[in-house]
C-alpha cells in the first residue's frame, strides 16, 4: 500500500519530523526494463516427445506495466504474463485428450512451507489437495491438447490460432481467504504431462537454470508524524485506479489512521485480514 497525499496537510498540525518507512515484501527499487528484466524462461527436463524451445514469457502488473524483483521477473496476482518467444515441437503422434494429466511439483524457498506438490501429490494437504497437484490439461485447454496430438513445430502464432491461447494472459486474483504470507515468496515449479499413465510427453522447469521465481509482491509505505496520526485527508493508494487525480495504478481514498492502526493495517495486508475499515 503506497500512500501519496494529494491535499495539503491541515494547518493546525505541527509536523516536527516526517519519517517515511517503506516496507517492501518481495520488492526492490530496481531496474525493470520491459522484455529485458521481466522475462521468465522455461527449460526442458530430458528429451521427451514434446519439447519447448526457447520458451519465455514477460511478467506484468494488472495494468500491463512490467513487473520485476531484483532486476528479474516477478509474477503478480492479479497480474498478466505475455508470450514472448519460443515454439513447441511435437515429435510423435499421441492420444492426449481424455488420456493425460499434469503432474505438478511446486516448492517454496521456505523452511515453513517447502514442497506443496511433488509429482502430482500434495505434500501439504492443509494448503492444497491432490487433485490440484494433478490437473487435467484438457479440462481447460482442449484445443491445446488436440494441437499437441499432431506432430509438428508450433509457433506463438500457432498457439493463438490453433489453441486459442492469447498472447497476453490475465492471471487471477488470489482466492478469498488465501494468506498472502503463504503465496508471497520464491518458488520453483516442474510441470510434467503424463500420457496413458506411464509416458512423459513433456516436462519443464520454471524458471530455468535452477533459479527461483518471485511471486505476488506486496509493498507498503507509511508515514509517521509527531502527533501520532496521519492528518485526515485524501490519499492515493497503490492498488488499481487512476481516478480522482491519482496516478495510473493508484486509487483514491479519504483516510485518517493512528500509528496503532497503521501497524494493524500492515499486518492486515500481510495476512489478508484487514483490521482497519476504510470508507472509499
Amino acid at each position: 500500500m503506497g500512500l501519496y497525499k494529494i491535499n495539503s496537510f491541515y494547518s493546525y498540525i505541527l509536523i516536527v519530523w516526517l519519517i517515511a518507512v517503506q516496507v517492501c515484501f518481495l520488492y526492490g527499487g530496481n531496474v525493470c526494463v520491459d522484455k529485458e528484466n521481466n522475462v521468465l524462461r522455461a527449460e526442458n527436463v530430458g528429451d521427451n516427445p514434446i519439447m519447448i524451445n526457447n520458451g519465455s514469457v514477460g511478467t506484468y502488473y494488472a495494468n500491463s506495466s512490467a513487473s520485476c524483483y531484483n532486476n528479474d521477473s516477478n509474477i503478480q496476482l492479479p497480474g498478466q504474463i505475455q508470450l514472448l518467444s519460443g515454439n513447441v515441437t511435437v515429435k510423435t503422434a499421441m492420444k492426449i485428450a481424455n488420456n493425460s494429466k499434469l503432474l505438478l511439483s511446486i516448492k517454496k524457498k521456505s523452511w515453513l512451507v517447502g514442497k506443496i506438490c511433488e509429482n502430482g501429490k500434495s505434500k501439504k494437504p492443509e494448503l492444497i489437495e491432490d487433485k490440484d497437484c494433478q490437473p487435467d490439461l484438457c479440462d481447460f485447454q482442449m484445443d491445446l491438447c488436440k494441437m499437441l496430438e499432431k506432430p509438428g513445430t508450433y509457433t506463438i502464432a500457432d498457439l493463438q490460432t490453433l489453441a486459442n491461447i492469447t498472447q497476453l494472459i490475465d492471471l487471477p486474483e488470489l482466492p478469498k481467504g488465501t494468506p498472502k504470507s503463504i503465496v508471497n515468496g520464491k518458488w520453483k515449479v516442474t510441470i510434467e504431462l503424463l500420457v496413458g499413465g506411464n509416458v512423459t510427453a513433456f516436462k519443464v522447469n520454471v524458471p530455468s537454470g535452477g533459479g527461483w521465481l518471485d511471486v505476488a509482491c506486496i509493498c507498503l509505505t507509511f508515514v509517521l508524524a509527531v502527533d501520532l496520526q496521519w492528518p485526515e485527508g485524501d490519499y492515493c493508494l497503490l492498488q488499481g485506479g487512476g481516478a480522482n487525480n491519482c496516478p495510473d495504478g493508484f486509487k483514491y481514498q479519504h483516510i485518517r489512521l493512528s500509528v496503532l492502526q497503521t501497524f494493524q493495517t500492515i499486518v492486515g495486508y500481510i495476512f489478508n485480514t484487514p483490521m482497519v475499515k476504510r470508507d472509499l
